[in-house]
């Protein structure tokens, strides 16, 4: 992927909270919809980690991207190859098919078992990818392995490493935590409303 890609989730609401924590209570009666929008910069960085930061990519130009939706698992296509699935968020691109992510999600963690589209599977995951583990509040941090059905095992660490005010094109977003992604030489972010859970803007 290009250096400083970013796609920007717009969303309906949020909490007002201070120092945030992801909890399995963030994904309560997860129901969502917005707009994608990508954009690529060699300028804009991805800004501090830490306390009380203020992220600001309002200068970015975006072009769209489709939408998603995340809605009840029992409606995703082929969601009953999933077993303990809790919700799914279906992914309309724009020129691609509609992909259909699948989680589960307990009191300790949130995973993601696979992918599918309308006409079967994409991707099962032998071994559960772990999205978050909870409550996940700043500063932590963890490593996990997973693997895709003929894809060998990956290795993956998640940090909470920053909250603060995070300014778009959509707005200005207070309480948003940021979240880091390693796995093997790259790197990727995240900025979200933790409660109730909402992905903004996803950088690499």
């Amino acid at each position: 992927m290009k250096k400083s890609l970013l796609l920007a989730f717009a969303i309906i609401s949020c909490t007002i909270i201070a120092q945030p924590s992801i909890t399995s209570t963030s994904f309560n009666s997860y129901s969502d919809v917005g707009a994608l929008y990508f954009a690529s910069s060699n300028s804009i960085g991805f800004g501090a980690a830490g306390a009380n930061q203020t992220w600001d990519f309002s200068s970015l130009v975006l072009g769209d991207d489709g939408n998603y939706s995340g809605v009840a698992v029992a409606t995703a296509p082929y969601s009953n190859e999933f077993a303990n699935a809790n919700f799914f968020v279906k992914n309309t691109n724009v020129g691609f098919e509609d992909i259909y992510d699948i989680f589960t999600i307990n009191s300790a963690k949130l995973d993601i078992l696979g992918s599918t589209r309308d006409i079967g599977t994409i991707e099962i995951y032998t071994n559960p990818r772990t999205v978050y583990v909870f409550p996940f509040n700043y500063t932590n941090s963890f490593s996990d392995t997973y693997q895709i059905l003929g894809e060998s095992l990956i290795s993956t660490t998640i940090t909470y490493d920053g909250y603060g005010t995070l300014i778009t094109a959509f707005g200005t977003y207070p309480n948003v935590v940021r979240i880091k992604t390693e796995e093997g030489n790259s790197v990727g972010y995240t900025w979200a409303i933790p409660s109730p859970y909402r992905e903004i803007v996803f950088a690499s």
